[in-house]
């Protein structure tokens, strides 16, 4: 990974540890975010909406 995604990760991590489902982790959910934002898909949990 590059940094720029480990670090956009690491700034998600705070945010992600409150969504993400039990048995996941939360860097399962940052990354999911990320792709649904380069490849424009709706994010889990819709981070965008509050």
């Amino acid at each position: 990974m590059n940094s720029f995604f480990q670090r956009t990760v690491e700034a998600l991590l705070p945010t992600a540890v409150n969504y993400a489902p039990v048995g996941t982790e939360a860097k399962a959910v940052a990354h999911q975010w990320l792709h649904a934002l380069a490849y424009d898909f709706t994010p889990f949990a819709a981070i965008y909406s509050f």
